[in-house]
């Protein structure tokens, strides 16, 4: 059975020296025979999947691949989802009532003792606060934060000194990470597929357990109702998911997938050859998404279409049966499901999914990928690249304002360049 994993990298570079572009990390861990990789941002931190395993058996294993492939040593320390989500769950702060960047975790590469704990002079860092966990540092920082460098307290007829460097277990920084630390920011999943963790659900790609706790302390502002209707063929729709799912992160979003079909949206339209092979074989994937919400509910979409498109797009796997069988197993879901894929019975139920996305005043689509936020219906934004971190939320922020306004209907212009997944 799978497990998912969380590798968290210290001390490496996306330029300059000590190099390591998470394109090249995600193909690490798949020449690995990891499976589900995904990369956080550009810093050094990814989600994987593996068979049961030891946690220092996987961290030795990623690290020698590295040092083999790039010439330089890395520390890395790999955590599995429970341990994560038990991490958040133990936050020993009021997160509820607490802004997300008050809040940090650093983690640690074995225990610390509460003897060695007591050690540090706590109170040299007021107002900020910190807590030991089971390897992890909980750092509460209500102003700003600063690098957190552990001190010793003077012991008797022994004047006060700095940090033993040698120590990995009294040197640690919330920001950077030290020593053996690392702080919580990894993948939230990409880090992925997505997953319902608040049922319980495995650790997702995109969708980390840390998104959990970063959740637990946004503000008390209602979530942003957003229904996505997505293709698994369509690559525009694949980056629009993937920047929504990353807004997802910083902002309370009630974010929820629903089918849709290219193949229903062009019939009766002239298409170039190359076109049509793609439109007509798309079906294939979306009858399965429908047969899977109806037997599963439709939480499993999140999942299942990042299964999909992960394959799809970023593995550019054309055999859109394969896809769908490995994804249907990779996700443990019943692997009868892929029959719907060529049973046309399926058609209607994939109908009514499609028709739901329609724009009310006109009747139909304007095109995929289609979003219905805050009461408008939206062909778009259509992105050439994913956007990331803060970038995300202001094209979020003002993608609301856009829709917002009753007299904004379009805004188009010409695209250049090609399509990037990262």
């Amino acid at each position: 059975m799978t497990t998912m994993y969380a590798a968290l990298l210290r001390g490496i570079n996306v330029g300059g020296n000590r190099k390591l572009p998470m394109a090249e990390l995600r193909a690490v861990l798949e020449e690995l025979g990891h499976t589900r990789v995904r990369t956080y941002l550009q810093s050094g931190q990814a989600v994987f999947g593996a068979e049961r395993g030891d946690e220092d058996t996987l961290a030795d294993g990623l690290a020698r691949a590295i040092e083999k492939r790039f010439g330089f040593s890395v520390d890395v320390i790999v955590r599995d989802h429970a341990y994560l989500a038990a991490v958040a769950d133990a936050c020993p702060f009021p997160a509820d009532s607490l802004e997300p960047k008050q809040l940090h975790v650093t983690y640690l590469s074995r225990p610390v003792t509460a003897d060695r704990f007591a050690e540090i002079d706590r109170a040299a860092f007021r107002p900020e606060e910190f807590r030991l966990g089971d390897r992890a540092l909980y750092l509460y920082a209500p102003r700003r934060t600063r690098p957190l460098q552990a001190r010793r307290r003077p012991r008797p007829a022994t004047p006060h000194r700095g940090p033993d460097r040698d120590d990995p277990q009294l040197e640690h920084r919330t920001q950077t990470g030290g020593a053996d630390g690392r702080r919580l920011s990894p993948p939230q999943g990409p880090p992925g597929p997505e997953v319902d963790h608040e049922n319980g659900a495995r650790m997702g790609q995109d969708r980390a357990p840390v998104r959990a706790y970063r959740r637990s302390m946004t503000t008390d502002d209602a979530p942003t109702r957003i229904d996505f209707y997505f293709d698994p063929a369509c690559p525009f729709a694949w980056i629009t998911s993937r920047w929504l799912l990353e807004v997802e992160r910083q902002r309370p979003l009630d974010l929820r997938f629903r089918a849709m079909s290219l193949y229903l949206h062009n019939l009766g339209n002239e298409l170039p050859d190359w076109y049509r092979a793609l439109v007509d074989k798309s079906i294939g994937p979306v009858r399965v998404a429908v047969a899977a919400a109806e037997r599963h509910g439709e939480k499993v979409l999140r999942e299942l279409y990042t299964a999909f498109g992960t394959r799809i797009h970023e593995q550019r796997q054309e055999d859109y049966d394969a896809v769908v069988a490995d994804a249907l197993a990779e996700l443990g879901l019943d692997a009868d499901l892929a029959a719907a894929a060529h049973d046309p019975a399926w058609d209607d139920a994939v109908r009514r999914s499609h028709e739901a996305g329609f724009e009310p005043d006109s009747g139909g689509y304007v095109g995929t990928p289609t979003l219905h936020v805050d009461g408008t219906v939206w062909f778009g934004p259509v992105l050439r690249a994913v956007p990331r971190g803060e970038r995300a939320v202001r094209l979020f922020d003002s993608f609301r304002t856009l829709a917002s306004d009753p007299d904004v209907f379009e805004v188009k212009r010409t695209r250049t360049g090609g399509l990037s997944f990262d």
